[in-house]
């Protein structure tokens, strides 16, 4: 039917609409996980179920859903839940436009057509706008929250900014709306709203901007000083570690012949001040000629007995240790418990250990291995083996301290998520994630430490917001890396976030009300205007006497139906035209000249002058003149009824002739 085709047009009218300003809308948001500033969707809502009742709820409905899915394709993220989601905010958005109509409807009748008057304005905004505004965030932000989206902590927020986006979105649009589909005023519209709505949206736009910008600035300098608290206290961690090496160094070369019991001595205060360094251990440095005297004499003073070198082989077993060249193996290692695994484990035997080691000989410094397993570990757990050089003849003079043998390598056995959790704890705000990572290990082991929190998103790669800096671990880089948390973000909102919402709201309805109050106090004078030109109109075609007006650049702009009998002369013809025109006597623009010195408000002395008509006839015509003022006292028109006295003149004419 009819019917059903009309209705199926305006629905797909309005869906289509709605998604156009809908996605006009989120283009206008700034900065990731803040909400659009302004959601002129919402207005159009409003607008159309006014105008089209119940029928446009359809339409609305629609174009909300189509909106939300496509935003969710875009995002990648388009699923059952989020499909649920998307018919939610749909109906959420829709239960507002209604509820926004009907309270309009019930309180303003027909009044809300032409919004001319500031109360009728405010009402309008009021019961249209601030009020049901409330409902589609409430049925929205619900829904993401019942669903995972937004966390408990950011529910207010959301709120927030989801109402402030709607609400500016009806006090900017709806006006603007109604205008284009009211006819009769579409003229005042495009004159006296168009652009100042437009202003008010590019200044919305900005400030919304600015404040974002300010916001997100604000964040990431919150997030960098929190950061460097944090590399401060992971930097003095590695530092007291060096201090540790360094002094069981000094302790080795001094007492070159201790015994196991003075080893264990030496380092039990260290180990019990510094719990995350899991072992202290000696290692010799030892050829393939040296082992078998090497392994002998170690047996006579392991606390162990038997002492041999070995290593891992394929399956991970420990072995004996192959021939080569050197051997580095742990002679003594503290605490003793839980290490007995360890206990001659040639460290040269592997890699990333030997790397380690070629770097502390070469550099004669403290250097400090990639991430490995830990051999007194069975099960995987990250740590790193922090290597200082031991020297024989500690007293040699300076001249000859390059001449001093490498006896073996004093050496700290990390566990690395150990030593960030002391260095870090009670440190680390509540929301703020970190990893480290060592981007010169191997590919695959660069990862030395992650946030439990972090998620499954273990991957080196950056993200924006992301801060880095480095960490110095004994002569290797690592890579400090922090990322704030929707609930750091929420615990470091700026005022300015909440306080921009709400001037923003007030400030657009009261730039409204003072537009739409102009607009109407125009669109009255128009009216006035109209009415008194129409009346002008029926005086200048029923007088019957003739009447002119010009202005004051003596263009004729008026005249009566009797002006046009006694000259032959039609509108066409004298509009626009000079005064001088109509009279035949040249010496006009003196009389004229002469008019606009002397006369006031009061009618001026009758002036007499000849009217020429079309045909070439005169008429004597008696002119009363009088001033059209401005509001400043200054004339801007001259208006001149006449009396034809041709026929008198003549009779006068002749009864001169006959006297």
């Amino acid at each position: 039917s009819s019917d059903f085709i009309s209705t199926t047009r305006l629905t797909t009218y309005i869906a289509l609409s709605y998604l156009l300003l809908g996605a006009f809308g989120l283009m206008l948001a700034v900065g990731p996980g803040y909400a659009s500033p302004i959601f002129p969707a919402a207005g159009l809502s409003l607008v159309v179920v006014l105008y089209f009742g119940h029928r446009a709820l359809l339409g609305v409905w629609l174009g909300s859903v189509v909106l939300n899915g496509m935003v969710a394709l875009l995002h990648q993220t388009l699923g059952p839940t989020t499909a649920v989601m998307a018919l939610l905010i749909a109906s959420g958005s829709t239960l507002q436009a209604w509820v926004g109509s009907s309270l309009v409807n019930r309180w303003q009748t027909s009044d809300w057509r032409n919004l001319e008057r500031e109360m009728d304005a405010f009402i309008f905004l009021l019961l249209g706008g601030i009020l049901p505004c409330l409902l589609a965030p409430a049925v929205g932000v619900t829904g993401l929250y019942v669903a995972g989206v937004i966390q408990p902590g950011d529910y207010i927020f959301s709120y927030f900014n989801w109402y402030v986006g709607d609400t500016l979105g009806v006090l900017v649009f709806s006006p603007l709306l109604l205008h284009l589909l009211n006819r009769k005023g579409r003229m005042n519209w495009q004159r006296n709203l168009l652009m100042p709505m437009l202003l008010i949206l590019g200044l919305l736009w900005l400030a919304f901007y600015g404040a974002t910008h300010l916001i997100i600035k604000e964040q990431q300098y919150q997030l960098e000083s929190d950061s460097k608290v944090l590399t401060k206290h992971i930097a003095d961690r590695l530092l007291s570690h060096r201090e540790v090496l360094t002094s069981l160094r000094n302790f080795i070369e001094a007492t070159p012949e201790f015994s196991f019991k003075q080893f264990k001595l030496f380092t039990r205060i260290t180990l019990q001040d510094n719990p995350d360094i899991f072992a202290l251990s000696f290692n010799d440095l030892v050829s393939i000629d040296q082992r078998p005297d090497y392994e002998q004499r170690i047996s006579a003073l392991s606390p162990l007995g038997q002492f041999q070198i070995t290593e891992r082989d394929s399956e991970g077993r420990l072995s004996p240790a192959a021939e080569r060249g050197e051997y580095v193996p742990v002679r003594y290692i503290v605490p003793l418990e839980g290490n007995l695994p360890a206990v001659g484990f040639d460290i040269n035997a592997e890699p990333i250990r030997r790397d380690a080691i070629n770097r502390a000989r070469t550099t004669n410094n403290m250097a400090a291995t990639a991430p490995i397993q830990l051999v007194q570990e069975q099960k995987k757990r990250i740590g790193v083996l922090e290597l200082m050089p031991v020297l024989d003849n500690p007293l040699l003079a300076d001249e000859e301290q390059k001449n001093r043998r490498l006896l073996g390598f004093a050496v700290s056995v990390v566990k690395v998520d150990e030593m960030i959790a002391i260095a870090t704890r009670g440190k680390v705000p509540a929301g703020l994630l970190f990893r480290v990572t060592d981007l010169t290990a191997p590919k695959g082991k660069e990862l030395l430490y992650l946030s439990e929190s972090w998620g499954g998103d273990s991957s080196l790669s950056e993200r924006q917001g992301d801060w880095t800096t480095g960490l110095r671990m004994g002569d290797r880089d690592w890579v400090l890396t922090t990322r704030a948390t929707d609930t750091y973000l929420q615990q470091h909102r700026p005022l300015l976030a909440w306080v921009m919402g709400g001037v923003a709201i007030v400030i657009t309805g009261l730039i409204q009300l003072l537009l739409i109050g102009i607009n109407g106090r125009m669109s009255e004078i128009k009216r006035t205007n109209e009415a008194v030109n129409a009346s002008l109109d029926n005086l200048f075609n029923y007088a019957n006497v003739p009447i002119i007006v010009w202005d004051s650049t003596n263009k004729i702009t008026r005249f009566s139906r009797e002006f046009e009998l006694l000259t032959g002369r039609s509108a066409e013809a004298v509009i626009g035209k000079d005064i001088s025109l109509t009279f035949p006597d040249t010496d006009i623009n003196s009389h004229l000249k002469l008019f606009k010195t002397s006369f006031s408000s009061e009618q001026w002395e009758s002036l007499e002058l000849p009217v020429l008509h079309v045909n070439g006839t005169i008429s004597t015509v008696l002119w009363n003149v009088s001033a059209i003022l401005g509001d400043d006292a200054s004339p801007v028109a001259t208006i001149a009824q006449g009396y034809d006295i041709t026929a008198r003149k003549l009779l006068e004419n002749e009864l001169q002739q006959e006297m």
